[in-house]
């Protein structure tokens, strides 16, 4: 993913442009008011959006959108694959995102013709939020389909952060080889069980360097991580961003 464009537009009656395709992926947050919006394409769709939603528009699809009160909104156009689909995705952790938007509204006021590297990493702390919020709700879709599939997932959970965790371990507490596992897992939630407990570590991990002071070799124990330096490998090469960056642009 490769932030092209980015700009927040505050306390504005309405758009610029009503409608407009754009090359790559284009993102619009809202910060504050009510918009409503149609994404016209392969797969269309339309509805409104306020605080704690985000908009995705594929590449070259067209994009309607209309302020129904006044409102304040970031916009940032992406090159690359998302795997999301057009719409809105609401964000549950609003704390989270209040922060990131923040951060995004100061450093576009200290850099206002720059393309920062911190709005990139920022801007993808958006779409880790927004990814987690749509596999949350795959998983609640895909509750049903494989239902040991589902109380693995909820072991994996428990255990991801745990030194000794294996998917051998799992396999066989459900009766099933780790293949067999891997295979039906990955049918169920679209990732392998080692993509999925990577990602339980990482959103605990997100979680400690925001809300601790712990070293990064106290958090690399506490999320299942033999030593600082390979949590930190791991973390770079997932979220785009190194530990001790993340932190700092995440607190407040």
């Amino acid at each position: 993913m490769q932030v092209l464009a980015y700009s927040y537009n505050g306390g504005m009656e309405q758009f610029r442009y009503p409608e407009d395709r754009y090359k790559g992926w284009a993102v619009l947050a809202v910060q504050s008011g009510h918009i409503s919006f149609t994404i016209e394409g392969e797969e269309s769709t339309s509805g409104e959006a306020e605080y704690g939603e985000l908009l995705f528009c594929p590449p070259g699809m067209l994009l309607r959108r209309r302020m129904l009160q006044p409102s304040s909104f970031h916009f940032a156009e992406l090159s690359g694959e998302l795997e999301l689909p057009p719409g809105k995705i609401r964000i549950r952790d609003v704390q989270r995102l209040s922060s990131t938007y923040d951060y995004l509204i100061r450093l576009r006021a200290e850099y206002p013709y720059e393309l920062h590297p911190d709005i990139e990493h920022l801007i993808g702390d958006l779409l880790f939020l927004s990814k987690r919020e749509y596999a949350m709700a795959q998983d609640q879709r895909r509750r049903t389909l494989d239902p040991v599939m589902h109380r693995a997932a909820a072991l994996m959970e428990r255990q991801a952060c745990e030194t000794d965790f294996s998917v051998q371990a799992i396999a066989l507490r459900f009766g099933i080889s780790a293949p067999q596992l891997s295979i039906r897992f990955q049918a169920a939630y679209g990732v392998s069980p080692i993509q999925f407990a990577t990602s339980v570590r990482l959103a605990k991990a997100g979680k400690l360097l925001v809300e601790t002071d712990d070293t990064l070799e106290a958090i690399a124990d506490r999320c299942g991580y033999q030593n600082a330096f390979y949590f930190s490998r791991v973390f770079s090469k997932h979220m785009k961003i190194s530990p001790s960056l993340y932190r700092r642009a995440n607190r407040v």
